[in-house]
């Protein structure tokens, strides 16, 4: 498998610099070119099997530039692998072939904290867009941590932070701006998608984030936010592996979740394991040879 990574524009704290998938080999997929990025324009081999990751869905298709590339993909790789399920369903059915595969997010085991004290109650990472605000004011009762885009804290920084946090609050949403309600609307049988179909009449449309993933390869209890897509169980099992919010009572979830914490080991540890069987880059080859 030949590793074509495109992320010099790409932000530093982004972890889609952090995976290299160029480290991971096998000659089963020695005539697999797989594309990573912002890809552009660029030139494929036609004689070469060509597959695209897309770790951007479902906004590919919010923007102008990248909607025409979300649709030249699709005449220019055999296979795009997405971890957006809805995506998929959508375009499949759209093309009327399994062009799209289903993947899921990742973590290269050598960025994996090592155990630490749990010196914070919960924290949050990522941008301080969606729920950003509702999410402050569920943690200030409580000695939190917040990381969006912080120019001092790299990647293998932020981890060690969530790995010091009893605590990872995360949401797996993405805002519609005003720009994405005019593309969208644009793109071809947009409303055979299940999340497009009434976009109109929506605020937030569902997408995995990295933060329940890394919150599990760190040993932070995941606290997510329930919305009506809960994608997050499609990875990770509710109250086995993770725990929803209780978003009328936050407080006192919290308290309880910090005064009774021992109890909350054997979901932080499942999900952990879970982690490191599935979702370590290695796991990539699996995907890509089922692609084939």
């Amino acid at each position: 498998m030949i590793v074509h990574e495109n992320i010099s524009a790409v932000p530093y704290y982004d972890p889609l610099r952090y995976f290299h998938f160029g480290e991971h080999h096998n000659t089963e997929t020695d005539n697999v070119h797989l594309w990573i990025g912002s890809q552009g324009a660029c030139l494929v081999n036609p004689d070469d099997l060509n597959m695209y990751i897309d770790f951007e869905q479902p906004n590919m298709w919010y923007h102008e530039d990248s909607l025409q590339n979300a649709l030249l993909n699709e005449t220019r790789y055999s296979k795009i692998l997405t971890v957006c399920h809805y995506t998929c369903d959508w375009r499949n059915k759209v093309l009327g072939r399994n062009q799209y595969v289903p993947i899921t997010y990742f973590l290269n085991v050598k960025y994996v904290p090592f155990a630490v004290n749990k010196i914070h109650n919960i924290i949050y990472t990522g941008n301080n867009q969606a729920l950003y605000g509702q999410f402050l004011n569920i943690m200030r009762p409580f000695n939190y941590r917040v990381v969006c885009g912080d120019p001092t804290i790299d990647y293998q920084g932020k981890l060690n932070l969530i790995a010091q946090s009893k605590i990872t609050l995360v949401h797996n949403l993405i805002g519609i701006p005003a720009e994405a309600r005019i593309r969208i609307a644009t793109v071809d049988r947009y409303r055979e998608s299940a999340i497009f179909h009434d976009f109109e009449s929506k605020q937030y449309l569902p997408q995995i984030k990295t933060r329940p993933f890394e919150a599990a390869f760190c040993k932070s209890l995941i606290l997510c936010w329930r919305d009506e897509y809960n994608v997050i169980e499609r990875f990770f099992e509710n109250g086995s592996e993770f725990v929803y919010l209780d978003a009328d009572d936050s407080e006192r979830q919290i308290a309880d979740i910090l005064k009774n914490y021992g109890d909350y080991q054997v979901i932080i540890d499942r999900a952990y394991e879970r982690a490191m069987d599935e979702y370590t880059t290695d796991s990539l080859l699996k995907f890509v040879k089922s692609a084939l």
